[in-house]
Formats: C-alpha cells, sequence, structure tokens
C-alpha cells in the first residue's frame, strides 16, 4: 500500500466530508421525521441555520406557518427546536403539557459571559416607557429603590439590557449554542457578547453598594438583602446554593427574562385595548385600567 501524498490526500478529505455530510443528512431525516414535527429541508452541518431570518423571526416563522401549519420543528445545526403557533397550540403545550414545556432550553454561551417630549397627540410606541416601569418595579424588589427615568445608570442598564437581548437572537448565538465547544476558544465569548458582560458588572456593582449599606440590625429590605443573610448563615458549607454567585444570577434573571416578558405582555394589553374600544367600556376591566380613583363616563 503506497503512502498518502499530498496529492491524494486533498481527494480523500474531499471524499470523507462528503461521505459524512451524507449520513448527517440521512441521519437527519429519519431521526426528526420520527420524532419531531415537519419542517424546512435541513441542510446537513447546518441544518436550518441558513433558512431562519434571526433579525426577522416573526416574519420568518409566519412563512413557515404557512406552509407546515402551527407546530413545525426546526434543526439549528443539531439542536432541535418546535415552533408553536397559534392559541390553541400554545393553551396546549403551555397549560395542559406544563411538565414538559417548563424548562428553559439550555444556553452555552451564558456560561462564559461573566421619557422623552410629548407626543401632543400624535402616535408614539410606549415600549420605552413600559421598560422602565416594569424594570423599576424588578429594581424595587431586588435593591429596594425605585430608578428615576432619566437616571444615567437606569438608562444604562435598560440599554445593554436591550442590547444584549438582541445579541442572544442573532446567528452567531444560535451557532455557539449549537456547537459550544466553539466557546473554548479564549476570548470568543467576551468578544462577541461585550455588552453581557458590562450588564453583569452594572449589577456588580449595584449588589457590592447594597452589600456595604446593609444594616443587620434591620429587617430586609429586599430580595438582595434577605439574600445576602442567607449567603451569610451559609458559610462554610460548600453544596448550599447560596453564595455571590446565584445570587448574580438570579438578580439578572429578574431583570432579563421579568421585565421582558411583563413589558411584552403589558404592550399586547394596551394594543388589544385599542383594537377593541367596546372592552374598555366594560364596568369591571374600565375600574381596573384606570384604577380605583379614575372619575369618568366609561
Amino acid at each position: 500500500m503506497g503512502l498518502l501524498t499530498g496529492e491524494t490526500l486533498g481527494p480523500l478529505a474531499v471524499a470523507t466530508a462528503i461521505f459524512l455530510l451524507l449520513v448527517d443528512l440521512l441521519h437527519r431525516r429519519q431521526r426528526w421525521a420520527a420524532h419531531y414535527p415537519p419542517g424546512p429541508m435541513p441542510l446537513p452541518g447546518l441544518g436550518n441555520l441558513l433558512q431562519v431570518d434571526f433579525q426577522d423571526t416573526v416574519c420568518c416563522f409566519t412563512r413557515l406557518r404557512r406552509r407546515f401549519g402551527d407546530v413545525f420543528s426546526l434543526q439549528l445545526a443539531w439542536k432541535p427546536v418546535v415552533v408553536l403557533n397559534g392559541l390553541a397550540a400554545m393553551r396546549e403545550a403551555l397549560a395542559y403539557r406544563s411538565e414538559d414545556t417548563s424548562d428553559r432550553a439550555p444556553a452555552p454561551i451564558f456560561n462564559h459571559l461573566g421619557f422623552g417630549p410629548r407626543s401632543e397627540g400624535l402616535p408614539f410606541s410606549p415600549n420605552a416607557l413600559l421598560k422602565k416601569a416594569v424594570g423599576n418595579v424588578i429594581g424595587s424588589l431586588t435593591f429596594g429603590q425605585r430608578f428615576e427615568y432619566n437616571d444615567p445608570r437606569f438608562l444604562k442598564l435598560l440599554d445593554l439590557m436591550d442590547g444584549l437581548l438582541q445579541d442572544e437572537n442573532g446567528f452567531v448565538p444560535e451557532v455557539l449554542n449549537a456547537i459550544p465547544q466553539l466557546l473554548r476558544l479564549p476570548g470568543l465569548a467576551a468578544s462577541v457578547f461585550p455588552r453581557h458582560r458590562a450588564f453583569m458588572a452594572l449589577l456588580d456593582e449595584l449588589i457590592t453598594e447594597h452589600r456595604m449599606t446593609r444594616d443587620r440590625a434591620q429587617p430586609p429590605r429586599d430580595l438582595t438583602d434577605s439574600f445576602l443573610d442567607e449567603v451569610e448563615k451559609a458559610k462554610g458549607n460548600p453544596e448550599t446554593s447560596f453564595n455571590d454567585v446565584n445570587l448574580r444570577l438570579v438578580v439578572y434573571d429578574l431583570f432579563t427574562a421579568g421585565m421582558v416578558t411583563t413589558s411584552t405582555t403589558l404592550a399586547w394589553a394596551l394594543l388589544l385595548m385599542i383594537l377593541h374600544p367596546d372592552v374598555q367600556r366594560e364596568p369591571s376591566l374600565g375600574t381596573w385600567w384606570h384604577g380605583p380613583g379614575w372619575r369618568g363616563s366609561g
């Protein structure tokens, strides 16, 4: 048998790559067809990564919904994803099968990431105001304080939060979540997600200030105080979940997941009220919407 040379090594590598891609494609078709809802044909190695518009997922998923129905599947590299559309599918998945859908999908990248002028009756977006309002509720819960809407640190917090949520929905994060081995490259996560590091640094600053102003002779002011008290009690216990790392993650989750879901829900509620003014006139809903001190005809 002759030795491999440079002339034969190239064609052999190409043939091997083609063979592996074909095996991957056949494996995908057999496995996914048997276990997952229908979806677009995946590419070998990449799956449907190139077929999803991560900058406009709503329009992209709407087109796929017309083609494959309310429930369809995608393959992001080797990660299976099931997309739900419509009230019936959402209710079945989240209400009737909540034990199967209550967990959060793993995201390996997180392991490597340490008002304006008056509108004068013109249309305007309420999103910024809603985020500030919800952010202050979460700030009161976690840090026992309300930020002024023009507070530079509060504005920086909201700006970083918007940025990191945009970063999470791009093409590169999906590739890194699907192929987490890439995250072992030194400095890759920090360079791809610089806003995550800045956001965590700002939270660390707030937590440190809170720790320095904690008066243990007084009852806890908020969640952070209570958590810090438990951290102090659990010192020396290596198995406890009350530690500084988990405190950062709890506050991070409350701001990112809590603010986005709540402000988005309120934005949709506003839209529904605009589209259905007759519902606003319902006495019970009107009282809730305007508050107990409101006086009006509706």
